[in-house]
């Protein structure tokens, strides 16, 4: 239930991001490191990638249908002429790059969050220090 909820609060955090502020296009992968490091995918058991590519082509996949129906297909059509493919594999193709930027911006907050782990735990370990036997 939980993971469901974080789900739905990033897709709407984002969408609402992308279509009422006039930040670029990339602007939601800031979102979504932050999302990494403050999350707790780890004890939530939430693989970080697959999570950051759902969000990530639901965030791309939804605005493009939208625009999409909005203008009884032409604007689909328009790039699907542009690169000679069906207009299906443009929606997928759009859903997946969002999906990779999503993964990996995700990935990358989490990996941060994780590397700050894991350098405190070495910096209680001093390599020069000869263990003592008694």
């Amino acid at each position: 239930m939980k993971k469901t909820l974080i789900y739905i609060s990033l897709v709407v955090s984002i969408y609402c991001m992308q279509e009422y502020t006039a930040l670029p296009w990339w602007a939601f992968a800031i979102l979504l490191v932050a999302a990494g490091i403050l999350i707790p995918l780890k004890r939530l058991n939430i693989r970080p990638f697959l999570f950051g590519f759902a969000i990530g082509f639901t965030c791309w996949l939804l605005p493009t249908l939208f625009i999409h129906f909005n203008s009884n297909g032409k604007a689909l059509r328009i790039v699907s002429d542009l690169f000679e493919l069906p207009e299906i594999l443009v929606l997928l193709i759009s859903g997946l790059i969002g999906g990779a930027i999503g993964g990996l911006a995700i990935l990358t907050g989490y990996q941060l969050k994780s590397g700050k782990e894991q350098f405190e735990l070495k910096l209680d370990h001093h390599p020069h220090e000869k263990n003592k036997k008694d």
